[in-house]
């Protein structure tokens, strides 16, 4: 790009900065947006950038996933069919089911969107969070046991918090904090439903703003059938490293499927 002042001369880039040039007051890593954007204060940051991915219909992810749903399989369609929507919070996913019926496959396939592994529970709820950035799904798959009910409890509001915020602040190590906008995706991957922290004492609505955030879906067993490598070799990622059939499907789910979206939350929890 060449601009010219009156007189036909160049202008040197100290002099289009200093005429045409603004000073960003903040800076905001967002999500949810596709392009860099400045509104004269704040200049917003596209992160954790969606990785190309046809959408494709596969049945043998389909069978797969509505034995992951259980009884309730047309709500995790749901819920994946709008993963990707991060303006808007969802309710955590909890998968609760036996051994091998594919739940961390379940998290890296939905992970695989963004090109990159999963953020821990424990990383996104500590100081330097900046994993967030990378990729908006938080995986819990251990149970939390704080050691007093004090602790318990605090871990309770964060968890909520950490389902329904549009905005949080971020840090990476030995750099300044910042803003990061969109909504993030909670999956819980246990073999029980004892894994939320959910000590302490709660009162009923602390019980139902927890119900409201939560998604459990009840596995079925018979969802071991549907696995091996010789199936599942490409489900997370292809030959090239590009994203697999579960990301294929889910984009194909958002492009047909028809959800009806909640209110507060895209798919919310059932009480």
């Amino acid at each position: 790009l060449e601009i010219y002042d009156e007189k036909g001369s160049l202008l040197p880039i100290p002099s289009l900065l200093s005429r045409y040039g603004a000073v960003a007051k903040s800076v905001v890593r967002s999500l949810y947006r596709t392009v860099p954007s400045f509104d004269g204060q704040t200049l917003y940051v596209p992160c954790a950038r969606r990785k190309e991915c046809p959408a494709i219909e596969h049945p043998e992810v389909d069978e797969w996933l509505r034995l992951l749903g259980g009884d309730d399989a047309e709500g995790l369609l749901d819920w994946l069919a709008t993963v990707e929507e991060l303006d808007r919070p969802t309710s955590g996913t909890y998968l609760e089911g036996d051994p091998g019926t594919g739940k961390g496959l379940f998290v890296a396939g939905v992970s695989s969107l963004w090109g990159t592994s999963p953020v821990s529970f424990r990383e996104a709820i500590s100081r330097f969070n900046d994993g967030l950035a990378e990729c908006p799904v938080v995986h819990l798959d251990e149970k939390i046991v704080p050691p007093t009910a004090a602790q318990a409890e605090g871990i309770s509001a964060v968890f909520r918090s950490l389902i329904a915020e549009t905005s949080r602040r971020v840090e990476t190590k030995g750099q300044p904090t910042n803003t990061l906008e969109g909504a993030v995706r909670v999956i819980v991957a246990a073999n029980n439903a004892d894994a939320l922290p959910l000590h302490g004492d709660h009162t009923a609505q602390d019980i139902e703003a927890v119900a409201l955030r939560i998604r459990h879906f009840k596995v079925n067993p018979e969802a071991t059938q549907c696995l091996g490598w010789d199936k599942t070799g490409e489900w997370v990622h292809l030959a090239d490293g590009s994203p697999g059939y579960i990301a294929q499907h889910v984009r194909w789910l958002a492009a047909n499927r028809k959800v009806v979206r909640g209110g507060r939350f895209l798919v919310p929890g059932v009480k």
